[in-house]
């Protein structure tokens, strides 16, 4: 009942082997639990802005990080305090009174066996985006989420079914990252040329700061709170006038 599609997807065109839990076995996830405590008191608890068991004063005032920084945080805190931890009992079999950690073991790994980088395709990125299983309208283009995105690559495609079959029979496929929604992603069937679908509320100078999946929801919902249907999408962006 938890599986994530589109985490499974990802999986496969990754072609990484994801492990689920087993079955019966709710101890299983009590090492989870134990390594979230742990960051959550070793990192979370000391950062400005920390909601957790003791919420401060004001959190939201205290709160200074940005995404980017908070995940370049994380990731350094994972390399240089994390990954050094001893491992106790779970030292490798090899060595197992040494003093060992994970970022030791990988330096292990990688003297034995090397490390080969593979460069990926840049179609990657397009193709572990969510997708969306959508029809091509003949004026307007294709719908995701509430708004409307069009683009010249639909032109031989509009009002005609796809050639997919099973669940989304006849439906065209759509990239979108949800973190900027201005744009979506479109890959022509024909030519397998990825093409950029822009919003139709975007205009002509496209200096629309990018907005995520979340801001979109918002302003969707503030527009039918307030009893207001816009004729097009240009209409849901603010008067700067």
């Amino acid at each position: 009942m938890y599986r994530n599609h589109h985490l499974v997807e990802v999986q496969r065109v990754l072609g990484a082997n994801i492990l689920p839990a087993r079955v019966l076995r709710p101890t299983d996830k009590q090492a989870v639990e134990r390594a979230f405590g742990v960051i959550r008191s070793l990192l979370f608890e000391h950062l400005p802005g920390y909601t957790g068991v003791d919420r401060g004063t004001d959190p939201e005032a205290d709160a200074v990080l940005t995404v980017d920084a908070m995940e370049q945080l994380v990731a350094t805190w994972i390399v240089g305090v994390w990954q050094n931890r001893r491992l106790g009992e779970h030292a490798p079999a090899w060595d197992p009174g040494g003093e060992h950690s994970p970022n030791t073991l990988l330096a292990a790994a990688m003297n034995q066996g090397g490390f080969a980088m593979e460069i990926p395709d840049p179609q990657l990125y397009y193709q572990l985006l969510p997708a969306h299983h959508v029809a091509i309208h003949l004026d307007r283009g294709v719908k995701i989420r509430g708004l409307w995105y069009d683009g010249p690559a639909l032109h031989p495609y509009r009002n005609t079914p796809s050639t997919r079959s099973g669940r989304h029979k006849g439906r065209w496929v759509i990239r979108r990252d949800p973190r900027d929604v201005r744009t979506v992603y479109f890959q022509d069937p024909n030519t397998h040329a990825w093409h950029t679908l822009r919003w139709r509320g975007l205009p002509p100078e496209d200096d629309v700061p990018a907005f995520s999946d979340s801001r979109a929801r918002e302003l969707l919902a503030t527009a039918r709170t307030a009893g207001l249907k816009p004729r097009t999408d240009a209409e849901l962006l603010p008067d700067t006038a």
